[in-house]
């Protein structure tokens, strides 16, 4: 188990997914501090390089 220590209130997401992702961006936009987890370190990576990873998600779904 991971244990972090924020110094004030985090939302947590879990997952980077078509739903978990888009829920933490809608949450941050609203000034709330996110974190967002996924087992998936592609997914991960991506995420923190500033790429958004739902375009290839659509482009599997279709």
């Amino acid at each position: 188990m991971v244990r972090m220590k924020f110094s004030q209130d985090v939302v947590v997401v879990g997952g980077c997914g078509h739903v978990g992702l888009p829920l933490a961006i809608i949450l941050a936009s609203k000034s709330l501090k996110v974190v967002a987890f996924d087992t998936n370190v592609k997914v991960v990576a991506k995420v923190n390089s500033g790429e958004c990873p739902l375009m290839s998600l659509v482009h599997q779904m279709c």
